[in-house]
C-alpha cells in the first residue's frame, strides 16, 4: 500500500471585492469551490480534503453536491469531519479582505498539532493548496504527475508550484513611469527587448492551480520560498478566475472543448 504523504486544502473565504461570492460562481453547472474540492477528492497519496472557510453556507454548497457528507462524523473544535471532507470554519477576521492566506497556512499547521490532535491529518508531509479560482486540472496531474513530485518535496524540502508561460507578457518589454512622464524600461532582460517573440528567454508566471508545500513552509505562513520546482502547465487550462471576462472567458473555454480532462466534466 502507497502511504499517504499529503493534505489538500482548498481555501475559500466568502468576500471577493471583484466578484461577490466569486468562490460560488459556477462553471459547467459546478460552483468553482465544489470543482476544486473535487479535485482535491481526486489527489493520490493524499488525505480527504480541507476545506477553510468563514462561511456556513459554503459548506452546506459542498453538502449539496456531497450528499454523504451531511453528518458530522468527528468533531475538532472548530474542525468537523465529514465523509468526504474536512471543514474548518475560520473566523470572520480571517476570511476578510486584508487576510493573507500565509496567515491561514501556519493557523491550520498549528491547530493540526494541537487542537486537531487526533484527526488522522496531523502526521502528513506536505500541504496541497488548490484554490478554487483556477477551475480547470486535469485527472492526469491530479493522480499522476503531481503525486510524483511530493517525495522531492519532502527530500529538498522546497514547494512546489504550478507555473505558466508569459507569452507576448514579457518582462523586456514592460515599462516604468518616471515623474517626468518618460518610460523608462523595467530592467528584466532590457537587452532582449527588440528581439521577436520567439527569441525571447522563457519567462514564467504563477498560475494558482498548485502549491505543494513542505509542513515546515507553511508553518512559516509561506507557500514557497525564494526558490522552487517548477510545474509547468499550458493552454486554456491555467486560466485564473479574477474578473468578471475570466469568469466569461471559462465558460467559452468549456464550452468549445478548449479545456479536456478534467474530472468535473468528464461526462460533458
Amino acid at each position: 500500500m502507497k502511504k499517504i504523504l499529503n493534505m489538500p486544502l482548498v481555501p475559500a473565504r466568502s468576500g471577493s471585492k471583484g466578484i461577490r461570492h466569486k468562490n460560488l460562481r459556477k462553471i459547467g453547472g459546478i460552483p468553482l469551490l465544489v470543482r476544486s474540492l473535487n479535485h482535491a477528492k481526486q489527489m493520490s497519496l493524499s488525505t480527504k480534503p480541507l476545506v477553510s472557510s468563514d462561511s456556513l453556507n459554503y459548506l452546506r454548497v459542498c453538502q449539496t453536491y456531497f450528499p454523504e457528507s451531511k453528518k458530522i462524523l468527528r468533531e475538532f473544535g472548530d474542525l468537523l469531519e465529514f465523509r468526504d471532507f474536512f471543514f474548518h470554519h475560520r473566523s470572520m477576521e480571517d476570511g476578510a479582505d486584508h487576510a493573507l492566506i500565509g496567515d491561514l497556512l501556519s493557523k491550520v499547521v498549528h491547530k493540526l498539532e494541537t487542537d486537531w490532535a487526533g484527526c488522522s491529518l496531523e502526521n502528513m508531509k506536505t500541504i496541497t493548496m488548490l484554490q478554487p479560482t483556477t477551475p480547470f486540472r486535469t485527472q492526469d496531474e491530479l493522480s499522476e504527475l503531481l503525486p510524483s513530485h511530493f517525495q522531492r518535496v519532502i527530500g529538498d524540502n522546497r514547494s512546489l508550484v504550478s507555473l505558466k508561460s508569459v507569452e507576448e507578457v514579457h518582462p523586456s518589454r514592460m515599462y516604468l513611469p518616471s515623474d517626468d512622464g518618460i518610460m523608462r524600461s523595467l530592467g528584466a532582460l532590457n537587452a532582449e527587448e527588440r528581439l521577436p517573440r520567439q527569441n525571447l528567454t522563457p519567462v514564467y508566471i504563477r498560475d494558482g492551480a498548485y502549491y505543494v508545500m513542505p509542513l515546515h513552509t507553511a508553518r512559516l505562513g509561506l507557500s514557497f520560498g525564494s526558490d522552487f520546482i517548477g510545474f509547468i502547465r499550458d493552454g486554456a487550462r491555467t486560466i485564473n478566475i479574477d474578473s468578471l471576462e475570466h469568469l466569461i472567458l471559462s465558460k467559452h473555454y468549456l464550452k468549445t472543448s478548449l479545456v479536456k480532462g478534467d474530472p468535473n466534466d468528464i461526462n460533458r
